[in-house]
């Protein structure tokens, strides 16, 4: 669930969840008021969800690590350049070794990459 601010007063809105409990969102951005990014984690994945001035939708995104992938900030140019940064982790991550590394990927306005 969201929260948007309509000039007015805050109201609820819901968010697409990937089908898993715990996603969190993190970071957002916005170049208008129907291109709004918001981005976060799901699980074992990233969470990116975009929203279009009526409705958030699920987008995917790249997700490189095999146990944790985190997007924690957002930003966006335009329609067609928006960055998000955070982490990711390989399967030692699990064991307790810590072998995390940068994530960054570009929104080209087709994909995330």
């Amino acid at each position: 669930m969201t929260s948007h601010w309509n000039g007015s007063g805050w109201r609820r809105v819901s968010s697409p969840s990937p089908g898993v409990r715990g996603s969190n969102l993190y970071g957002v951005t916005a170049t208008s008021a129907s291109n709004i990014w918001a981005v976060g984690w799901a699980r074992t994945s990233t969470l990116i969800e975009h929203w279009n001035g009526a409705a958030w939708k699920h987008v995917a995104s790249p997700s490189p690590g095999s146990t944790w992938n985190t997007l924690f900030g957002v930003a966006a140019d335009s329609a067609s350049d928006a960055w998000a940064v955070g982490w990711y982790c390989a399967s030692t991550c699990a064991s307790g070794s810590a072998a995390d590394d940068t994530l960054i990927t570009h929104w080209n306005g087709t994909a995330w990459k």
